[in-house]
């Protein structure tokens, strides 16, 4: 199954470096949910992130993007505590 996502190869400028991209969705795995993204804020962290000034950068190709309000899809083997449907609030790590 395929997903779409806002990703980059380098590092740079938003409007230069950001490209839409379709990617593979995988499944979770032990302990991990896959949460289908519903809303998204651009934060001055991103910037530094696409930009490669922020502290600690991604290995890429990365997903643009750090927070998020989503709906729970598929949880991986073990998960506990949630259920598919569950909205939410996320912050994802570097």
């Amino acid at each position: 199954m395929q997903q779409s996502a806002l990703r980059h190869h380098s590092f740079g400028k938003p409007l230069e470096v950001l490209q839409l991209e379709q990617i593979a969705q995988p499944e979770p795995q032990a302990g991990e949910v896959r949460v289908r993204l519903e809303a998204a804020a651009i934060n001055p962290s991103d910037y530094g992130m696409i930009g490669g000034s922020y502290g600690r950068l991604r290995e890429l190709p990365a997903v643009a993007g750090r927070e998020g309000v989503g709906v729970v899809e598929a949880l991986g083997e073990g998960v506990s505590g949630v259920e598919p449907g569950t909205a939410g609030s996320s912050r994802r790590r570097p």
